[in-house]
C-alpha cells in the first residue's frame, strides 16, 4: 500500500497482482489496454474475471469522481493525495 500511495509499482507481487496491476495501471494511464496486457491477464484471470475486474474499475473510478466532484470528505480528517502530476 505505502508503494501505491507514493505512485510506485508494488514489489513482491504475485503473478495474479502482476497481471490484474499491470492491466489497470495501462487501463488507467492510456485509457486503452494493450492486445499483449489484456492477453496476459484474461491468461492468469480467465474471462468471468476479466469482466469482473473492468466492472470493479470502472465503479471505482465512476465513485471517485463523484465524491471528487462533489467534494465529499471523509469525516475522520484524511485527505487524499493530490495527483501524482502535482506531486
Amino acid at each position: 500500500m505505502a508503494d501505491l500511495a507514493q505512485g510506485n509499482r508494488p514489489e513482491g507481487m504475485q503473478p495474479d497482482e502482476t497481471a490484474v496491476y499491470d492491466f489497470c495501471a495501462e487501463m488507467h494511464q492510456k485509457h486503452f489496454v494493450s492486445d499483449a496486457t489484456f492477453k496476459k491477464a484474461k491468461e492468469m484471470l480467465g474471462e468471468q474475471q476479466m469482466a469482473d475486474l473492468m466492472a470493479v474499475s470502472g465503479v471505482h473510478t465512476l465513485v471517485s469522481m463523484l465524491l471528487n466532484t462533489a467534494e465529499v470528505m471523509p469525516n475522520d480528517g484524511w485527505r487524499p493525495l493530490p495527483p501524482l502530476a502535482n506531486r
